[in-house]
């Protein structure tokens, strides 16, 4: 248990390629996990302390697996669409494309913390309803938010439709 994560580091280290996750090795780990949680209540002190500690280790190893695979996401590794954490992974990608469209200046941004988006479906936010079609001025995390989940398209500067 306490090393799944860990044999999935060195792997990952192995190649600059994305591998994918084997849902068999994840779909272990988590049943071991709710089978110990169920018994963990009735486990002598001295292996609940060996369990969450070995736990802890377990945490920190799959931290260093992310990190690792959403550092190669962002230096444009490619993934598989079935693997595990395939659509953790479109959703790095989706922040990066929105925050390369913030820092170069593409968006339409009427401030520093605020940009222009196009409502692509119909959602209730702080009270206000919008529909599909609708342009507002929305707080950046917001709208990251929003794009994120495919419900807005942040509006572009005229001049970049054509060039890009």
């Amino acid at each position: 248990m306490y090393d799944t994560f860990l044999k999935l580091v060195r792997e990952e280290l192995t190649t600059g390629k994305l591998l994918p996750l084997p849902d068999a090795k994840i779909n272990d780990f988590l049943d071991f996990i709710k089978n110990a949680i169920v018994m963990l209540h009735s486990t002598p002190v001295e292996s609940r302390k060996f369990f969450i500690e070995a736990y802890k280790k377990a945490i920190g190893d799959a931290d260093n697996l992310l990190r690792i695979r959403i550092a190669k996401v962002c230096l444009g590794a490619k993934y598989e669409s079935e693997t595990f954490d395939s659509h953790m992974l479109a959703s790095v990608e989706k922040i990066i494309e929105f925050y390369r469209g913030v820092m170069t200046g593409m968006y339409v941004m009427p401030s520093r913390d605020t940009v222009v988006v196009k409502f692509r479906i119909s959602l209730g936010i702080n009270g206000r309803n919008y529909r599909p079609g609708d342009i507002v001025s929305i707080d950046l995390g917001k709208a990251l938010g929003l794009y994120i989940l495919d419900a807005v398209e942040p509006v572009k500067q005229p001049i970049f439709d054509n060039l890009l």
